[in-house]
């Protein structure tokens, strides 16, 4: 229908599913709809995004960036919007990113992905901790309480001779 918001949230949910020509069919209408819909430009650039679409992704987010600046505070956004900028080696205010993401660091502790501790100088300590995090996470998710421990494919080896 005419619906933005429906158009918006139908492009999420398509994401999710990793239909790309559908998630891109909806956020581009919900965009066309209602240009000033902030929604809107975060899932067309999260579809740019999952297409390996940097410029449309990063020109996205800065849409959205525009429209409203506190999108900035959003850890998911932040970290994707930088991660664009990076892939497509846009280091003009590298400064100013390691700020943001440490910002992002003592505010949403679990909310970073290990790309982002790659291209900033995290602390290895606090680097270790979102690790960790990120396992107890993925664990709960799948009603683990730990991961089964690897058996090696092959017999040890004696004396270091295969």
């Amino acid at each position: 229908p005419n619906s933005p918001t429906a158009h918006s949230n139908a492009a999420a949910c398509y994401n999710k599913l990793h239909d790309m020509p559908n998630a891109l069919l909806h956020a581009q209408e919900a965009v066309r709809l209602n240009p000033s819909f902030v929604a809107a430009y975060s899932n067309l650039a999260m579809t740019y995004s999952n297409m390996e679409n940097w410029e449309g992704s990063l020109q996205a987010y800065k849409s959205a960036l525009s429209l409203d600046p506190t999108v900035q505070d959003d850890a998911e956004h932040s970290c994707d919007y930088l991660y664009c900028k990076h892939r497509l080696c846009d280091w003009s205010s590298y400064d100013q990113d390691v700020r943001s993401i440490l910002k992002l660091s003592t505010v949403h502790q679990n909310c970073l992905s290990p790309i982002m501790l790659w291209l900033y100088p995290i602390d290895p300590a606090w680097g270790i901790k979102v690790a960790e995090d990120l396992v107890s996470t993925g664990l709960k998710r799948l009603g683990m309480t730990s991961f089964p421990r690897a058996q090696p494919p092959f017999a040890p080896v004696s004396q270091g001779v295969l």
